[in-house]
């Protein structure tokens, strides 16, 4: 068995407190932190063109990725986006001009069914000639 100061090394030791040295204590200088801009976040986007919203929805996109597209003849942008677990969005954006407005119905411009039977039956009707008496006269 070991021996520690007469004590076996499992027992434990009563030394005073003035026995260890004493330490200084050491004091820190503050150190000065400069303020560093937050680095902006880069992030690399694939661009294809498309033929047809079709074509987008049909294009794998990876797990953590983003494709963009563009309509080969102009038509529409789409951003399809796939997350880190596999979620996929679609955002589609249209660059054509919006329809115009259609005009409103108005019936006064239409002839009713009445109104043509009429003028069917007035230009079916022979018109009556002037003989040549009445020309003669007149």
């Amino acid at each position: 068995m070991a021996y520690n100061n007469g004590f076996p090394m499992n027992y434990p030791q009563f030394y005073p407190q003035y026995q260890q040295p004493f330490q200084v204590p050491q004091y820190q200088q503050p150190m000065q932190q400069t303020q560093q801009a937050p680095q902006p976040s880069s992030r690399m986007t694939e661009v294809f063109p498309a033929a047809s919203e079709k074509t987008v929805l049909e294009f794998p996109v990876t797990a953590g990725n983003t494709v963009l597209f563009i309509a080969t003849d102009d038509s529409f942008t789409a951003i399809k986006e796939a997350s880190v677990t596999g979620q996929i969005t679609i955002q589609f954006y249209d660059k054509r001009p919006p329809a115009p407005a259609e005009k409103p119905f108005d019936p006064a411009a239409f002839v009713t069914r009445e109104e043509l039977e009429q003028r069917l039956a007035a230009l079916s009707v022979p018109a009556k000639r002037p003989t040549k008496k009445e020309e003669i006269e007149a």
